[in-house]
C-alpha cells in the first residue's frame, strides 16, 4: 500500500513537474509576441518620423532657395546645404525601417528619386541666381521646384497613411496579445493552485494510510510485549539432561541467547555464572536439582555472564518439573537481575567531522549496492570521520525477530573481518545482544562511557547506540565505540545519518518484499491447472503463465498486448473481443467459451473467466483471467443429447 501512495505521489509531482514546464513554454510564447507586437509598433512610429523629418528637410530646403533667390543673401542657403548633406543619409535610414514592407520600401524609393530632382532643381535655381542677379527669371524653377514638392508630400501622404493603417492594426495585435497573456496567466495560475491542492490531498492520505499501517504494527506489538513482559523475572526451562527447552524475554535479554538460539544447548552454554569475589565458574544449581530433586538457591555473590560479555548479579533458585505423576521431568531455574536499579548509565554526546560523514552515508544509501555493501561504506565513514574505534550495524529482519549483526568496520589498529558472521569479539564491541535489543525496543539513542574497557581491551572506551527508526519502530541499531565520548553536536547528527540508514534499509526491504510476492504469485498461477494471465486496465495483457506456453506454443513477445488474438478461431474472434471490451468498460467480470488453438494446431474449447482486481479505493489496478478447457464435458454433453 505505502509503494503504491509513492507511486502516486511520484506521478503526481511528475505531473506538476511538466504542467511547470507547459506554462514556462506557454509564458515565453507570450513575452515573444508581446515584444514582437512592441517592436512593430515601435518600428510604425519610427517610419512616421522618419518620414516627417526627411519632408521637413526638403522644405527647408526648398524655403532656402526660394530666399536666397528673392534676396540673394547667402545665410537663405543653410537650410538647403543642411538639407543636401542630409538627404541620403535620412532616406538610408528610412530605407532600412521599411526594409521588411515591399509597398513601403518602393514608395520610399520613389522618394528617393523625386528628393533628387527637388534638390537638382533648387541647385540649378540657385546657380541662375548667382549667375544672372537680380535681373534674371525665377518663375520656372520655382514652379518646377513646387512641382517636386507637391509630388514629394503626395508620397509622404501615402508613406504616412500606410504607417497609420499599419499602426493602428499593430496596437490591436498587441493589446489582444497582452489580453492573451493576461488570461493565459490567470488560467496557469488556476490551474496550478488546484494541482498543488491535487497534491497536497494525495499527500495527506499517504500519509493517512501511512500511519493506519503503524499503528495497527504497533497495537501488535505492544500486545505482545506487555504479554512476554508480564511475568518479572527471568526463567529458564530445561529438560532432564539440563539441556534448554525455554527462555522468557527476560531472561533472553540477561543471557543474550534467543530461546530458539538457545533451546537444545546445554544449560552451561547459556547460562554462565562465576564468583563475583574470585571470578571463579559456580556450579549451576540446576545440576544440584536434577540430581538430587530438590530446590536448590544460588550461592551469594554470582554473577551471570551473557553471550556478549554483560555481566549481572542474580539472585534466586532452580526447582524440579513433575508431571501428574510426580515424575520429574525437568527443571525450571527463575533469577533476576539485583543490580538494575545501581546501575545508571551516564550519557555523553560525541561529535566530530560530520559534514564528510553526511555526505558519505547520502552518497552510500544513494548507490544501487547491495544493502551489507552500503552498511558498510557507512560503517566505515562514522570510523573515519567520528575517529572511532569501531563502527557495527545490527538489523532486525522482522518485527519480532532477533537482532542480527549485519556489518562491521574498526579504524586502522583493527582488522575488521569481510564477512560479518566471522568478525571476532576483539573486533567489535561486546556489547550483550540484550543492550541492543534495549536499544531497539526503546527507540532511543544511548550512550555508555567506560564499561566496556575491559572488553574492548582499552583503558576508556566510550560507546554510543543509536536505533534505526522507521514510523516508531526499531527495524535496527547502529553502534559505535571510541576512545573518546561523542559531543553533543555529535550525537545530534548521528541521530539524523541513523534516520537516513533507516530509511535507506526499509526502502531496500520494501522493494525485496515486493519482489517475493511477486515471484510468489506468479509460482502460485503458474501452479494451476487452468491457462492464466494477467491484463492491464486497458486491455494490454502482459503475462501468462507458463501452461498457457505450453498449450499454444507461443512465446510472450508473440503474445504481449492483444496478440492473443492469433490463437483464437477466427469466426468466434469478434464476438469473443467485443464482450471483453465491453467488460473492460462496465468494470464487470467476464466470462465466454470459445475455441482456442493448441500447439498441434487443434482447437479446443476452454471456459474462460475474467475478474477485476481492485485497490482500496476501487479503482482497478489490473484483471486475472483463465482458460478452463472443457472440451470433453461439451463432447459429452453432446453425445447425451444425441441419445436422448
Amino acid at each position: 500500500m505505502r509503494r503504491r501512495w509513492d507511486y502516486i505521489i511520484i506521478a503526481s509531482i511528475g505531473l506538476m513537474a511538466a504542467v511547470l514546464a507547459v506554462d514556462g513554454a506557454i509564458a515565453l510564447s507570450n513575452l515573444r509576441q508581446l515584444n514582437e507586437h512592441a517592436r512593430l509598433v515601435a518600428e510604425t512610429h519610427e517610419v512616421r518620423e522618419l518620414t516627417a523629418d526627411v519632408l521637413q528637410s526638403l522644405l527647408d530646403a526648398e524655403t532656402g532657395q526660394r530666399g536666397f533667390i528673392l534676396t540673394g543673401r547667402e545665410e537663405y542657403l543653410e537650410p538647403y546645404a543642411a538639407a543636401l548633406a542630409q538627404a541620403d543619409e535620412k532616406i538610408a535610414r528610412l530605407k532600412e525601417a521599411t526594409r521588411g514592407n515591399p509597398l513601403q520600401q518602393a514608395r520610399v524609393d520613389v522618394l528617393e528619386q523625386s528628393s533628387r530632382k527637388l534638390l537638382e532643381t533648387l541647385r540649378d535655381g540657385i546657380e541662375h541666381r548667382v549667375t544672372d542677379g537680380e535681373q534674371g527669371s525665377y518663375e520656372d524653377a520655382v514652379d518646377q521646384a513646387k512641382q517636386h514638392m507637391d509630388a514629394i508630400r503626395a508620397l509622404e501622404f501615402e508613406i504616412r497613411r500606410e504607417e497609420t493603417e499599419l499602426l493602428s492594426q499593430r496596437q490591436v495585435k498587441a493589446s489582444r496579445a497582452y489580453d492573451s497573456a493576461r488570461w493565459s496567466i490567470i488560467g496557469r495560475l488556476i490551474f496550478g493552485l488546484a494541482a498543488v491542492a491535487g497534491l497536497a490531498m494525495v499527500v495527506q492520505r499517504g500519509i493517512h494510510s501511512r500511519e493506519q499501517a503503524a499503528n495497527a504494527i504497533f497495537q501488535e506489538r505492544e500486545r505482545l510485549r506487555v504479554t512476554m513482559s508480564s511475568i518479572a523475572d527471568a526463567v529458564i526451562a530445561t529438560d532432564m539432561e539440563g539441556r534448554v527447552t525455554l527462555l522468557n524475554s527476560v531472561a533472553e535479554t540477561m543471557t543474550g541467547w534467543k530461546s530458539d538460539e538457545a533451546r537444545g544447548r546445554s544449560l552451561d552454554e547459556v547460562f554462565t555464572i562465576v564468583s563475583e569475589d574470585d571470578e571463579r565458574p559456580v556450579e549451576s544449581p540446576v545440576s544440584k536439582s536434577l540430581r538430587e530433586g530438590v530446590i536448590v538457591g544460588l550461592a551469594n555473590h554470582t554473577i551471570l555472564i551473557g553471550r556478549n560479555g554483560m555481566r549481572y548479579p542474580i539472585e534466586d533458585s532452580a526447582a524440579p518439573i513433575r508431571d501428574v505423576h510426580g515424575g520429574m521431568i525437568g527443571t525450571v531455574l527463575v533469577f533476576h537481575d539485583v543490580t538494575a536499579q545501581r546501575e545508571k548509565q551516564r550519557v555523553q554526546a560525541e561529535r566530530a567531522r560530520l559534514t564528510n560523514l553526511r555526505a558519505d552515508v547520502g552518497l552510500a544509501v544513494a548507490r544501487t549496492d547491495e544493502l551489507g555493501v552500503v552498511l558498510s561504506s557507512c560503517c566505515e565513514s562514522v570510523v573515519r570521520n567520528l575517529r572511532a574505534s569501531t563502527t557495527c550495524v545490527w538489523l532486525r529482519e522482522t518485527p519480532n525477530a532477533e537482532l542480527r549483526l549485519a556489518a562491521c568496520a574498526a579504524d586502522d589498529d583493527r582488522e575488521a573481518s569481510d564477512e560479518v558472521a566471522g568478525i571476532e569479539p576483539q573486533y567489535h564491541p561486546r556489547v550483550q545482544t540484550s543492550l541492543i535489543e534495549r536499544i531497539a525496543e526503546a527507540g532511543d539513542a544511548y550512550f555508555g562511557h567506560g564499561e566496556l574497557a575491559a572488553e574492548v581491551g582499552e583503558p576508556a572506551c566510550s560507546f554510543a547506540g543509536f536505533p534505526l527508526m522507521v514510523e516508531g519502530r526499531a527495524v535496527g541499531v547502529l553502534a559505535v565505540t571510541a576512545s573518546q565520548p561523542l559531543s553533543e553536536a555529535a550525537s545530534a547528527d548521528m541521530a539524523m545519518v541513523c534516520e537516513t540508514l533507516a530509511q535507506c534499509i526499509e526502502r531496500r526491504r520494501a522493494e525485496l518484499q515486493r519482489q517475493r510476492i511477486d515471484a510468489r504469485f506468479k509460482t502460485l498461477a503458474n501452479s494451476i491447472p487452468q491457462l492464466a494471465w494477467m491484463v492491464r486496465p486497458d486491455g494490454d495483457v502482459f503475462w501468462y503463465n507458463q501452461r498457457w506456453y505450453d498449450y499454444t506454443g507461443t512465446t510472450l513477445d508473440e503474445m504481449r498486448g492483444w496478440g492473443w488474438q492469433a490463437v483464437h478461431d477466427p469466426r468466434e474472434l469478434p464476438r469473443v473481443v467485443e464482450k471483453l471490451k465491453r467488460s473492460f468498460e462496465s468494470g464487470e467480470p467476464w466470462e465466454d467459451i470459445f475455441p482456442l488453438r493448441r500447439h498441434d494446431g487443434q482447437f479446443r474449447w476452454h471456459l474462460s473467466r475474467m475478474m477485476p482486481l481492485r485497490d482500496e479505493s476501487g479503482n482497478i489496478v489490473m484483471w486475472f483471467g483463465t482458460n478452463t478447457d472443457v472440451t470433453e464435458q461439451r463432447e459429452a454433453e453432446a453425445a447425451l443429447r444425441e441419445s436422448e
